[in-house]
């Protein structure tokens, strides 16, 4: 499913108020410093290539039962995963937007979901963990920057990551009480088509 029909199936639009019933159930952080922590992430974990990618598993944090999220909050990500991790298909096709840009980074809609028991400012940083490739994103006027800040109030905040390769990437996630990551697969287009074929054989 695609990322804007996820957006539809939401009851409030992007970046709107806070209106749902509270919820912590949504699959688990791998921290950095301690296995499955999801408080004080402060480093990034290293992969070597061709390792298996940790990728946390996808639930449904915000009671939508077509819409998979990420993490154990109280922020969640929603990548636009049609199958939840770690299924085998449970990835992210990083070129599913059709052409690179013209820096060579391809664009993924990324939606963060805010529990209404945090409304504090939080900041994501992304990284590929098997090798050299950090997550850009993009902002307002086109602007692209290393590091997403997210002001505080507003259960929904939807932006753009931007991919250089296929890999194993983490997402670090910093607010005022809690720091953890989240980590996930993309794969190019070809790879993503194989993988949904053999679902449904």
């Amino acid at each position: 499913m695609a990322m804007m029909a996820l957006l539809c199936a939401l009851p409030v639009t992007a970046c709107g108020s806070s209106n749902s019933t509270r919820h912590r159930a949504g699959g688990s952080l791998v921290g950095a410093n301690a296995p499955g922590s999801t408080r004080y992430v402060r480093t990034f974990p290293r992969l070597s290539r061709g390792a298996r990618c940790p990728r946390t598993p996808g639930g449904h944090a915000t009671h939508h039962a077509e819409i998979i999220t990420l993490g154990d909050g109280p922020v969640y990500s929603i990548l636009g995963f049609t199958i939840a991790p770690p299924a085998a298909d449970g990835v992210i096709d990083y070129q599913g937007e059709g052409k690179p840009r013209t820096d060579g980074l391809w664009g993924d809609k990324i939606l963060f979901a805010r529990d209404p028991s945090y409304t504090g400012a939080f900041t994501v940083l992304g990284k590929q963990i098997d090798g050299p490739n950090s997550v850009e994103w993009l902002i307002e006027n086109s602007h692209l920057v290393p590091k997403l800040e997210v002001p505080e109030g507003g259960q929904w905040f939807a932006t753009e990551a931007l991919f250089k390769s296929a890999g194993c990437y983490a997402l670090r996630i910093d607010g005022s009480s809690f720091s953890g990551l989240i980590v996930f697969k993309t794969v190019d287009a070809r790879t993503f088509r194989t993988l949904i074929r053999g679902h449904h054989t």
